[in-house]
């Protein structure tokens, strides 16, 4: 399998004091946002471990995978 960059994106309306506080909000309500939101999805390059997204390294499970072999054995 190949490894892929993808960006999942929505827009929701959020209640909160000020913009800390509507992030602090989205935050905790992501769970929920992500069941209630369709998503819009973008396939955005091809990736390599040498071209993983910040927070990513070989021993990373990507999603859509098997569910246990590690990026570095793909």
């Amino acid at each position: 399998m190949k490894l892929f960059a993808v960006e999942l994106r929505t827009v929701v309306v959020v209640a909160g004091e000020d913009e800390t506080d509507a992030y602090s909000r989205a935050d905790d309500d992501r769970r929920e946002i992500k069941n209630d939101e369709d998503m819009d999805i973008t396939v955005l390059d091809e990736v390599t471990i040498e071209s993983l997204p910040d927070g990513w390294d070989g021993m990373c499970i990507p999603y859509g995978s098997d569910g246990s072999t590690r990026i570095e054995k793909m």
